[in-house]
């Protein structure tokens, strides 16, 4: 899609270079896995791009630092990766009391106060949640993401410590399961694409990428 589109979807634009025809990259970029790849590649080399300098080696350092203080994990328009041995879950009263203000079902939140503690990372705390009856009455895990979308509610349910650990990678996310992690210590880069008419199962989604990817490499 390009901003022309834009421009004549929501009439209410009246900025003159919506109707120049640039190209949207933030949404509904159709590209092949291995030209995201070479995306990942200029990100991984800070804007160089075969010798030559494209975009300021400034402009990475500043955008993958933590944008804000109250999650660590978000970066300017980056998803920031710790490192999985030193940043771990936590999933407590305060967590439990953020569904409850929300609206989430009481047999839900009732069920999810049973697994407070510590979590080494995602995979294991959504594989418990996951066990729950209530949570797999309604679908799993997706299906409770989404009703808590539905509530208006866009955070993390726990609670991510990273206060002595390093960041790692960074990582853009896409709907249903459109995926690009970048190690620059490792210097990988690891894609994951997926068709809209192919994703139909829960997990699609590919919650578990960021702690896959980076064992890619040891």
């Amino acid at each position: 899609l390009t901003d022309a589109f834009i421009y004549s979807f929501r009439s209410g634009y009246d900025s003159a270079f919506l109707k120049t025809g640039n190209p949207i990259g933030m949404a509904e970029l159709i590209i092949k896995a291995d030209d995201l790849a070479k995306i990942g590649l200029l990100v991984l080399h800070k804007g160089n791009w075969k010798g030559k300098q494209i975009i300021a080696e400034s402009w990475f350092d500043e955008s993958m630092k933590p944008g804000q203080q109250f999650n660590a994990t978000c970066g300017l328009l980056w998803w920031l990766i710790y490192d999985p041995a030193t940043s771990y879950i936590t999933f407590g009263d305060h967590d439990i009391q953020k569904l409850r203000d929300v609206g989430l079902d009481d047999a839900i939140v009732n069920d999810l106060a049973k697994i407070m503690g510590r979590y080494k990372n995602e995979i294991e705390f959504w594989n418990t949640v996951n066990a729950l009856p209530s949570v797999k009455e309604i679908g799993g895990r997706t299906a409770l993401r989404d009703l808590l979308f539905s509530k208006s509610f866009f955070d993390d349910i726990y609670t991510f410590e990273t206060k002595n650990s390093r960041i790692v990678g960074f990582a853009a996310r896409g709907y249903l399961g459109q995926l690009m992690n970048v190690f620059p210590n490792k210097k990988l880069v690891v894609v994951r694409t997926i068709r809209t008419t192919n994703a139909k199962s829960p997990t699609d989604s590919f919650f578990d990428f960021d702690v896959l990817s980076y064992q890619l490499v040891k």
